[in-house]
């Protein structure tokens, strides 16, 4: 992202973020049954199983992205809840 931008431009990030509001919607995501009631949970099921690898690596290293986060970007904004993290920031 960083190489891509211009000079002072902005980026916006939406993603998964480890929080206790994810652990317990993985939880969930374990029950069949709830999985048959709510489309949602099933399609986020789904990917998970679909792309595991990916989708853990990028939850358990919050440590490595936010250090990156903050090398490359001038933080403007950043919250972290309901399993996202919201992210916006400039290029320095």
């Amino acid at each position: 992202m960083h190489r891509v931008l211009r000079q002072n431009g902005r980026i916006e990030i939406v993603e998964p973020w480890i929080t206790p509001f994810l652990q317990a919607v993985h939880f969930l995501c374990k029950n069949h049954f709830i999985r048959k009631i709510w489309p949602k949970l099933d399609a986020l099921s789904v990917m998970i199983e679909q792309e595991r690898s990916t989708y853990e690596q990028w939850l358990y290293q919050p440590e490595v992205i936010l250090t990156l986060l903050k090398r490359d970007f001038q933080p403007e904004q950043q919250l972290i809840g309901y399993g996202k993290l919201m992210y916006v920031g400039r290029k320095q």
